[in-house]
């Protein structure tokens, strides 16, 4: 719902209500949201509600109305589908995309989106066909949508893990680009650096072939170390409500058998070591309010350990056509933009795994040149909760694109009713393509243009 004013949107949401009193119970919601999104133009006061049926459309405006009578609320932003903003971050604020890495996925993630988009489906479908005819004899599909035979211990391989978090973040990213979502800035955190190269145009395909050929030849340098069996063992140790300066001060002290793997934020670090340094860093830490976690993987990721893969890596990229970034792409290596030179950016690219994710000091670098709304493009929403505690108090945004508790048609309105009521330009025609919306003409606003079929909001 739109109005001109904070003064007038009451008067907004009292019309639209009327009418709803006064409709038939089986009117189509998508109807009346199509005519409300799409059939005219936005006005600068926006209140957004995501809604799953008349009733609850109804019982959410009555809150929001109650809400916005108080002077003082400056924003909404409830759990249950209602967001206000007084002060919206766009335009003056950036956007940025964030693409998260291994450690991501799940089973049967995006499975809705890919029935209802296409855009979403395609995406999956190229990345079988980069693995068609594998030696290994399976897609990433069987691993990504398994039928329930299957042990789900193939997800978290190092190749199958990394492959299925790139596909679902490639798909994603279809989806927002398609809803006209631009961004001014992309990172990836650990392996989501390859979307993020890909979503700034740094690494050029030019087609499907190219983009399967670029697919195939990173997994080559996977599956070469794999098969090698070189693959650095180690324990990673997640470390939550602990000192960075005790931390560091226990991986100096190691004397290399233990390192920082992951800064993911202040509350948050991943530690990696040999099962003594990570028991012996467990210890030293019980009389610390740390809550310490080991996880699903036994390889040396973002250790020194692991520039046994940095180098087949740098072959590969010489291969890789590095063009100029369209839009400025950030590094977790350096904590700061990826340099212009190709050969610089394939040096950065390569050594990705053998150094420490920086994520949380890469994010107040994109805050500090002026990223004040961030969108996970990806699955599962972690880096989310790693954005909300590295900006804590200032004023900001992060939004999951996908959620592990809710279906991923619901969290994209979540995602997408939010990003209205910022005013970043979103095209909402693309959520009623194939669905036949037709136009509910009494509950248009008294004032209105012709309607917005095209671009959705200019």
């Amino acid at each position: 719902l739109t109005a001109p004013s904070r003064h007038a949107l009451p008067r907004e949401i009292q019309r639209l209500r009327a009418f709803i009193a006064k409709a038939p119970a089986d009117l189509p919601l998508k109807d009346l949201a199509w005519t409300q999104n799409c059939c005219h133009e936005w006005d600068p006061c926006r209140l957004t509600i995501v809604a799953s049926s008349l009733a609850d459309l109804d019982e959410k405006m009555k809150n929001a109305e109650a809400r916005l009578a108080n002077s003082r609320t400056a924003k909404i932003r409830a759990i249950d589908g209602i967001y206000y903003f007084s002060d919206p971050l766009s335009p003056a604020g950036k956007l940025a995309l964030v693409f998260p890495g291994e450690g991501a996925q799940y089973e049967n993630m995006l499975g809705d989106l890919c029935v209802h988009f296409p855009e979403v489906r395609e995406v999956f479908d190229l990345v079988d066909r980069a693995f068609a005819g594998h030696a290994r004899g399976y897609l990433p599909s069987d691993t990504i949508f398994p039928p329930p035979s299957l042990s789900a211990g193939r997800l978290w391989s190092m190749d199958s893990g990394a492959e299925a978090v790139f596909a679902a973040n490639q798909a994603m990213y279809a989806l927002i680009s398609k809803l006209n979502i631009t961004p001014h800035a992309v990172v990836g955190h650990s392996t989501g650096e390859h979307s993020a190269l890909l979503a700034s145009g740094l690494v050029e395909t030019r087609d499907e072939d190219e983009l399967i050929r670029h697919i195939r030849g990173v997994n080559g340098v996977f599956e070469s170390l794999k098969s090698s069996s070189e693959i650095p063992h180690a324990v990673l140790l997640a470390i939550a409500g602990c000192s960075h300066a005790l931390l560091e001060t226990l991986a100096a002290r190691s004397e290399g058998s233990l390192h920082i793997a992951l800064d993911n934020c202040p509350h948050q670090v991943v530690m990696c070591g040999s099962e003594e340094a990570i028991d012996a860093c467990v210890r030293e830490l019980a009389g610390q309010a740390a809550v310490c976690q080991k996880l699903p993987f036994s390889r040396a990721y973002h250790t020194p350990w692991f520039d046994i893969f940095s180098r087949p890596l740098r072959r590969y990229f010489e291969t890789a056509n590095i063009g100029v970034a369209k839009t400025p792409i950030y590094s977790c290596v350096s904590a700061e933009r990826f340099p212009a030179n190709p050969d610089a950016v394939r040096d950065l690219t390569s050594i990705g795994w053998a150094r420490t994710v920086r994520f949380r000091e890469t994010v107040e670098a994109m805050y500090r040149d002026g990223a004040r709304i961030f969108v996970e493009t990806g699955p599962r929403g972690n880096l989310t909760g790693f954005i909300d505690d590295t900006l804590r108090g200032k004023s900001y945004i992060a939004i999951p694109s996908n959620v592990q508790h809710r279906s991923g048609i619901l969290q994209l309105h979540h995602l997408v009713a939010q990003l209205i009521a910022h005013h970043v330009p979103v095209d909402l025609n693309l959520l009623y393509a194939r669905r036949a919306p037709q136009s509910v003409a009494e509950a248009q606003p008294a004032v209105k243009t012709s309607p917005v079929l095209s671009t959705g909001l200019r």
